[in-house]
């Protein structure tokens, strides 16, 4: 059976998802390789890992919020000062990336499972949510308290989602989190489907510093 490969924000470690291909024994022939968004951004080397995306079509991957504002950002939608040192790094290739970004899916759905960046809205399918929700909500308001949205979430499938490095690896029912944190020194991690098999690797360092700003 061919495997589905699942792998949380890399967000410009390049180096990390070489090596998580490899340990994983990715076969471009023989696996689907599902890339949860966040791929760019806080990282060193976010041009070499939109190069290799670029360079490889048959690599799905969903909008996440890096992502996202990237993309109002070159479009002069909302500008960033954050984002303003990527886009000269994207410089090279620029054009190419805005068009593979604004090609991205919000979510993907299989009849097995649901890939999002984010989560889902409760009780509604992903298609007709909001493009921010899915790639931004972490938390849910209900009676006067904020829980996880996955809290809410009682369908068949299963959802793999990235976007909560605090949160870290989510392991409950049918549910997997996969962002890590690897750009703040954490890990880079993948879910194998149908072997329900958790792989990753350890950060090189710590990239960026979640205490020192945007």
């Amino acid at each position: 059976m061919k495997r589905t490969i699942f792998i949380g924000d890399i967000q410009g470690c390049y180096d990390e998802f070489l090596e998580l291909l490899k340990k994983c024994n990715y076969n471009t022939k023989k696996d689907e390789l599902v890339l949860l968004g966040d791929m760019i951004n806080r990282g060193p080397k976010s041009l070499e890992v939109m190069a290799y995306l670029l360079e490889h079509p048959e690599i799905k991957a969903v909008m996440g919020n890096h992502e996202y504002h990237f993309l109002r950002h070159i479009k002069k939608i909302k500008k960033r000062k954050s984002l303003h040192a990527l886009e000269k790094e994207m410089r090279p290739k620029l054009d190419l990336i805005e068009k593979y970004i604004s090609k991205l899916p919000m979510f993907i759905e299989s009849k097995d499972w649901i890939a999002v960046h984010a989560g889902l809205e409760p009780g509604i399918h992903p298609s007709k949510s909001k493009d921010k929700f899915l790639c931004t909500v972490r938390e849910i308001g209900a009676n006067g308290e904020s829980k996880p949205w996955f809290d809410y979430y009682f369908g068949r499938k299963w959802v793999v989602f990235g976007h909560w490095a605090v949160k870290g690896l989510v392991r409950e029912r049918n549910l997997r989190g996969l962002d890590t944190g690897c750009v703040y020194g954490g890990r880079l991690s993948a879910w194998v489907y149908p072997e329900n098999e958790l792989v990753s690797v350890k950060a090189a360092k710590m990239y960026f510093d979640p205490f020192g700003g945007s």
